[in-house]
């Protein structure tokens, strides 16, 4: 028995005005009696069906490779760059950072509760050099290893891993593969504009708040583009040298995570309240004494008058 089958375009389409050919399928019978030669010869039937047979013909997708030898040495190097930004990032968090907003907010405790303007110009002068003399020189730290080592390794890098990404996509069908090759461009053009970002000098007039809000927007810009290079890697690659993982990143998202939220502005505020509940504890006795003050106090105003 003899089939000729037309081949198909791109879009699984057979009626393309351009010839694409044909593919001639030839099956030749045979008696069998025996119930697994019934079996055996059934399977040959399905795999030569329209279901079958196609998913013979069809493209198998290959299995993620693992990281080659040059290639996964250029990622640990850019590995050990991202650690130390990543150490520097923790550094002006525990260090200064979280200084600057205790003093912040000490300011405005001050401001509200009517203090003078000798310790509120204190607080101020107090904050200012901080900003000065801790985090301005790390925030153009982070600039400069950014653009020294991050910048320049991160190319090597990528054309390590171009031709093992090329081989691995070529093993897709047309659709599956112009989606991944989408999904990656837009995780390098995310890098990229995390990249630039990062470059930026801070401004000569920058004030302490600004400062410290410049300060998080380097940790946010950190934490993107190493989700976006975490996501190409876990996509394409396979293997513990593919994992983009940092001993110290849990640290640094739960201090910078405190400071970006209400929850470190508040707990100042918390603190004192608690010790001031604990000072004076509201129980019957306390209510009674202070109902006997206040019947005193009236009795002696009551004389007075008199």
């Amino acid at each position: 028995m003899t089939a000729e089958l037309p081949l198909v375009d791109e879009e699984g389409e057979s009626n393309s005005p351009r010839t694409r050919g044909s593919l001639i399928v030839s099956v030749q019978w045979t008696h069998c009696d025996e119930e697994d030669d019934k079996v055996s010869n059934e399977s040959k039937l399905w795999a030569i069906s329209s279901g079958g047979g196609r998913a013979l013909l069809a493209v198998k997708e290959k299995q993620r490779p693992e990281l080659l030898e040059e290639a996964a040495l250029e990622v640990e190097i850019l590995r050990q760059q991202m650690e130390q930004l990543l150490e520097l990032l923790l550094s002006m968090a525990t260090e200064v950072l979280e200084p600057m907003y205790r003093l912040q907010n000490r300011m405005k405790i001050a401001q509200s509760r009517g203090k003078t303007a000798e310790e509120a110009k204190m607080l101020e002068q107090r904050l200012d050099g901080l900003f000065r003399t801790q985090l301005l020189p790390k925030l153009k730290l982070v600039k400069g290893s950014v653009a020294r080592q991050v910048d320049t390794q991160f190319p090597v890098v990528l054309k390590t891993l171009f031709v093992p990404i090329e081989e691995y996509l070529s093993s897709f069908d047309q659709k599956s593969r112009r989606d991944l090759r989408s999904s990656m461009e837009k995780c390098l053009d995310e890098l990229n504009a995390k990249m630039n970002a990062l470059k930026v000098a801070p401004a000569e007039d920058l004030s302490p708040t600004d400062g410290m809000n410049m300060a998080l927007d380097q940790y946010h810009q950190v934490k993107s583009w190493n989700d976006q290079l975490r996501e190409i890697l876990e996509t394409f690659f396979s293997g513990d040298k593919a994992q983009w993982q940092f001993a110290r990143e849990e640290k640094v998202n739960e201090m910078y995570t405190k400071l970006s939220g209400d929850g470190f502005h508040n707990a100042g505020r918390s603190s004192r309240s608690e010790v001031k509940t604990m000072a004076r504890p509201v129980t019957a006795a306390a209510v009674l004494k202070r109902k006997e003050r206040i019947e005193k106090a009236k009795q002696e105003k009551t004389w007075y008058e008199l």
